[in-house]
Formats: structure tokens, C-alpha cells, sequence
């Protein structure tokens, strides 16, 4: 069965998506010509975007992102609602994505240099937990 679709409804449709695009980008987070984004004092490539927020049981809130030099960075508030950056080292050329999360227990996954290889790096399930470092998953 052929469905026909006006013209104005895709035009609605792509507006609509486009209107959702952007809303998901923070305002302070404005693409600049070299591909890079400046977003609470740090850098990051663009085209991958910030990942989170992830809450956790404590309120403490954490955001990832790819730095200019593809490693992987984490921005987040500590107990004294204080904000920092951090990077978690690694390379990787595509964004981050976390495949799980449990209360503290948090683990990023990316695409290695090779692009090709997956790489995970896991955070404990404690609130005085680290991340463990990247490994093949």
C-alpha cells in the first residue's frame, strides 16, 4: 500500500525535527567554524555532543564529552555542588554512548582508534568508587 504524504506535513515534520535538534544542544554549546564547542569552561568536538546528565543517588549530576585531543572528559558536581573536568584518557574518534547505569555504578562505551574495537570504562558502585580504565569489552 502507498501511503501519499502532502507536501506541507514534510515540511512540519522536518521543521518539527529540526526544532527537537536544537533544543537538545545548550545554548552556551554554539558550534564554532573549527568543529569544536566551548560549554562550561571546556572544549569538545561537536559533532559527538554531551552525553548525560546522569543523576546519582546522592543528587550528584555527571555529563561526558569528547575533547579535542578524542579523549574521553567528564564534567561533574561534587558533594559541595562544586563543577569539574576531568578526563578519563582514552581515543576515540565517534561519542561516547553509557550502556548501563545502576545507582553509582556507571559504564561508558566508545569505538577505539582502530575504529573498530569497543572500549569500556567503568565506574564502581560505590559513591567513593573510580573509574576502573579502559578495556576491550
Amino acid at each position: 500500500m502507498r501511503m501519499k504524504v502532502s507536501r506541507r506535513v514534510l515540511v512540519a515534520a522536518a521543521a518539527f525535527v529540526a526544532a527537537m535538534a536544537l533544543s537538545a544542544t545548550p545554548a552556551s554549546a554554539v558550534p564554532e567554524a573549527s568543529g569544536y564547542c566551548n560549554w562550561n569552561g571546556g572544549t569538545y568536538i561537536c559533532a559527538d555532543g554531551i552525553l548525560g546528565p546522569y543523576t546519582f543517588p546522592s543528587g550528584q549530576v555527571e555529563y561526558w564529552v569528547i575533547g579535542t585531543s578524542h579523549a574521553v572528559w567528564t564534567y561533574y558536581n561534587d558533594v559541595n555542588g562544586a563543577w569539574h573536568w576531568k578526563s578519563l584518557g582514552g581515543y576515540t574518534d565517534t561519542g561516547a554512548s553509557y550502556v548501563y547505569y545502576s545507582g553509582w555504578a556507571v559504564t561508558i562505551e566508545v569505538i577505539g582508534s582502530d575504529h573498530y574495537s569497543v572500549y569500556c570504562d567503568t565506574r564502581g558502585d560505590q559513591q567513593s568508587s573510580g573509574w576502573s580504565g579502559w578495556k576491550l569489552c
